[in-house]
């Protein structure tokens, strides 16, 4: 087993056999693109440039640690699909702005 399968078999650990995998849709900014165009994350990833903009879907059956890495690229990404996923994104991104505007009021 090489290092990319020992810790493909350590992120299996946030799977869940009840939810089907989905499949991330997003699109990165070229800016970005530069950096995860070469990144494996999964063996069954998909990639490619279109429009100025990076494609990558990666299957994926539990959120919590993609939601972290779509937030990283913030504002150079987009989730393209699922809505769900995108949705729960959003509610990352509000609540992080609510915080930080509440921090600022503060001062």
């Amino acid at each position: 087993m090489d290092l990319f399968d020992r810790i493909y078999k350590a992120h299996e650990i946030f799977r869940n056999a009840r939810h089907p995998v989905e499949r991330l849709r997003r699109q990165l900014d070229l800016e970005r693109s530069r950096w995860v165009a070469d990144e494996t994350w999964h063996p069954q990833q998909t990639g490619r440039f279109e429009n100025k903009h990076y494609i990558l879907e990666v299957p994926y059956s539990d959120s919590r640690e993609l939601v972290m890495d779509i937030l990283k690229h913030s504002p150079h990404v987009e989730v393209l699909a699922p809505a769900t996923l995108k949705s729960e994104v959003v509610r990352h991104l509000e609540a992080g702005l609510r915080k930080q505007k509440a921090a600022k009021a503060r001062k």
